[in-house]
């Protein structure tokens, strides 16, 4: 592919974030000429499902690398469509989460309104709840946990295989992939795929364009990052602008049980039901892949109960102390504080409770807190921080931070709705102004 000699638009990233920013601006403004640099690469339909290459290939340093200095292991993914791909398609709203949002100037009433028509949100049907998902649902229910089906974007077509955090090879599961083909239909918008950017150029303050770790240079009008909470503050430092602290994740944990002659929760929509027992903590019916499982439950347990013997439920809480940080070479700090674990304690308490309800034998629960772990890293750049309230990084005009880095407050709600509500505006924003 022969690269422009200047774009009007430079999305890094092409995650839930880039992947909504770029479809959405092609539509809206088909005049513009718009790059979209992804550091991984295209998923193929013979990846799907499959541990093996998929994991080493599109999980961000094959799981394991992804540990933070302290031990904690962040996942996140690095493909074209990004974490999208590999979530459990979970598309939650947060009320605190918006009236932060709204506190800081950013109204997202109609966004997030316009994001739930996009995906096509709704409540999982009862139908789709199976095996061991429905006995978990109907334990928690008849102790008066009233967990509810998880609102999702899921199409007809689905298997209920399982497989939901190895990318859908029944393509049920909303992500962006299919998106962002369409804005590469026509000749306005390129891809640059396997590509990793150094950092952001200036000209007094002004946005010239990016500098790839090879060296190149691209020349561009604007430049909107979407690298994540884990890439984008390394950019940004390698450009001279201050971010990185305040890094935040939800902390989760996964509460197992052996359940006799029971049904097998491996077939089914992965978290297909919630309960919230309290603000910043979620339990929701879940099984790790057998290679978390070996790691988080240890090898002689994960052997004598096998995946299709046992009842899981995760348990995700928030983490408001954001006390981590990115650094400038990429490198991590962040340990679980004291707050966020004990709600995780509280949170399994009542998992264990469910569980013994479900049927599950009472001495094989086994809670991985010896595997410390979470998703949704955000925070790295903050809205009324780094950010304003367009987006656009404070005195540097023309470059624009659009993805969970800006997220102002950690919730324990998955991020993906927020995440295409604030596109969906900074394209209006994006339209209308240049």
């Amino acid at each position: 592919m022969s690269l422009k000699e200047k774009y009007d638009v430079i999305i890094v990233g092409s995650g839930t974030a880039g992947g909504t920013l770029v479809q959405q601006l092609s539509q809206s403004r088909p005049d513009l000429h718009i790059l979209l640099i992804e550091k991984g690469v295209r998923i193929k339909p013979e990846e799907n499902g499959k541990f093996w290459p998929f994991v080493l290939k599109h999980y961000r340093n094959f799981v394991i690398g992804s540990r933070s200095q302290e031990g904690v292991v962040i996942y996140a993914a690095e493909a074209l469509g990004g974490t999208s791909v590999v979530s459990c398609g979970n598309l939650v709203r947060s009320a605190r989460l918006e009236e932060k949002f709204a506190k800081l100037g950013v109204d997202l009433i109609l966004s997030l309104a316009e994001a739930e028509n996009l995906l096509k949100v709704k409540p999982l049907l009862t139908s789709r709840i199976l095996g061991g998902s429905a006995t978990i649902m109907q334990a928690a229910n008849i102790l008066g946990y009233p967990m509810a089906p998880m609102p999702k974007g899921v199409a007809k077509q689905c298997n209920s295989c399982g497989n939901c955090v190895l990318s859908c090879g029944a393509e049920a599961k909303w992500d962006v992939r299919p998106g962002i083909e369409a804005s590469l239909q026509g000749d306005m918008v390129d891809l640059l795929p396997s590509t990793k950017v150094r950092r952001v150029i200036f000209s007094e303050q002004e946005v010239k364009g990016v500098e790839l770790r090879s060296g190149k240079t691209i020349s561009a009008r604007n430049v909107v990052l979407c690298a994540g909470g884990l890439g984008t503050p390394v950019i940004l430092q390698n450009s001279g602008i201050e971010a990185g602290e305040g890094l935040t994740i939800h902390p989760f944990v996964v509460t197992y049980g052996w359940l006799p002659n029971g049904h097998t929760q491996q077939k089914g929509m992965t978290m297909s039901a919630y309960y919230k027992p309290e603000e910043g903590i979620m339990l929701s019916p879940f099984l790790d892949h057998w290679s978390q499982k070996l790691l988080a439950c240890g090898l002689f347990w994960s052997l004598r109960y096998p995946l299709s013997q046992v009842l899981g439920i995760m348990v995700k809480v928030a983490d408001p102390e954001s006390t981590g940080k990115v650094n400038a070479n990429g490198r991590v700090n962040y340990s679980i504080p004291f707050e966020a674990q004990h709600r995780l304690e509280s949170g399994a308490a009542k998992a264990g409770e469910v569980l013994l309800a479900a049927g599950v034998e009472q001495s094989t629960l086994n809670t991985t807190f010896r595997f410390p772990r979470g998703a949704h890293p955000s925070g790295t750049a903050r809205l009324g921080e780094v950010v304003d309230v367009n987006l656009e990084v404070s005195n540097r005009k023309g470059l624009f931070i659009s993805d969970a880095s800006v997220i102002p407050l950690a919730t324990g709600t998955p991020p993906i709705l927020t995440l295409v509500a604030i596109n969906i505006r900074l394209a209006m924003h994006l339209s209308n102004n240049l």
